[in-house]
C-alpha cells in the first residue's frame, strides 16, 4: 500500500541536555532472515561494522513545554537516527540530545523532579540501521539511492514487516477525508519513523545529507542541498561570516 500522506504531530525538546549516562553490556547476534525479534540486538555485528561489547545509555532531560512540529509526509531522518550506533564514546550523547531537541524523544518520556526525562537506546536504532542497508552510500552527486541488489531490498522489507511495523501499529490509524481519500495518522515518533522508512523503501526514494546539519532528507529536486530553510539560511550566514573573516585577515596582513 503506497503511503501518500503520513500525518504526525510531535514535540521537540528544545532544551534537552545529557544529564547522566551508564554502561550496559550485551551480546550480539548476527542478523538473518529467520531472526525473531527476541534474537535481535541493537547494533547488529557484521564483518564490515564491528561493534563494542558494551555501550552507554544516556539520560536526557529537558524543562518547559517544548516546541510542536507537524508534517504530512514521510521524512528521512529515521536514517539519521539509525546511525546512532551503540558506543562507549561519551560525545555520542550530545548527538542524540541534538536529535531530541529537533524531533523529540523516541522512548516514552517520564517526569522526574519537574523535568521531562528519556533514555537512549531504543531498539529501533538497530532495526532501522538494517533497513538503511538497502540504500547505497552517497554517490559523486551526493545522492544515496536504493541498491539494485534485490537481496538487500528484500532483506529490508523483511526487517520492516517482521520486526518493525507491527510494533508501530498500536500508534497508527487510517483516516479518510470527505473525498474518501485516506491518510495515515501516527501518534509516536517511533511509528512515524517506521512508516517513513516503509514509504521510502517502497518508493525507492533518493536521499542526501543536508549540507548544514548532515541530517538525511529526501530532496524535492536533485540539486536541493539543505533539509530546511533554516539550514539553508544558517549555511549562507556561516559562509558569509567565513568570507568576511578571510578578508579581514588578508587586510590585516597587508597593512601589517
Amino acid at each position: 500500500m503506497l503511503i501518500r500522506r503520513l500525518n504526525y504531530t510531535g514535540t521537540a525538546w528544545t532544551l534537552a541536555r545529557v544529564t547522566d549516562w551508564k554502561p550496559v553490556e550485551y551480546t550480539f547476534s548476527p542478523a538473518t532472515p529467520e531472526m525473531t525479534e527476541s534474537q535481535f540486538r541493537i547494533g547488529v555485528a557484521s564483518p564490515d561494522r564491528p561493534s563494542p561489547k558494551s555501550y552507554l545509555v544516556f539520560r536526557i532531560a529537558a524543562v518547559g513545554p517544548g516546541r510542536l512540529w507537524q508534517t504530512d509526509r514521510a521524512q528521512s531522518f529515521w536514517r539519521t537516527y539509525s546511525e546512532f550506533v551503540p558506543s562507549t564514546d561519551v560525545a555520542h550523547g550530545e548527538r542524540e540530545a541534538a536529535f531530541i531537541r529537533r524531533f523529540g524523544p523516541v522512548n516514552e518520556p517520564k517526569t522526574e523532579a519537574g523535568e521531562l526525562v528519556t533514555y537512549t537506546g531504543h531498539i529501533s536504532q538497530g532495526f532501522l540501521a538494517e533497513v538503511a542497508r538497502a540504500w547505497e552510500p552517497e554517490g559523486a552527486d551526493g545522492l544515496s539511492r536504493v541498491s539494485i541488489d534485490p537481496k538487500r531490498y528484500d532483506y529490508a522489507r523483511h526487517v520492516l514487516s517482521r520486526l518493525v511495523l507491527h510494533k508501530a501499529m498500536p500508534d497508527t490509524e487510517v483516516v479518510f477525508d470527505f473525498e474518501l481519500r485516506f491518510s495515515i495518522q501516527v501518534r509516536s515518533l517511533f511509528a512515524y519513523m517506521s512508516l517513513s522508512a516503509a514509504s521510502q523503501l517502497e518508493r525507492r526514494a533518493v536521499m542526501r545529507r543536508c549540507n548544514q546539519c548532515s541530517t538525511w532528507f529526501e530532496p524535492p529536486r536533485v540539486d536541493t542541498l539543505y533539509c530546511s530553510d533554516t539550514c539553508r539560511r544558517a549555511h549562507h550566514v556561516q559562509a558569509h561570516s567565513d568570507r568576511a573573516h578571510v578578508r579581514s585577515h588578508k587586510k590585516a596582513r597587508t597593512h601589517g
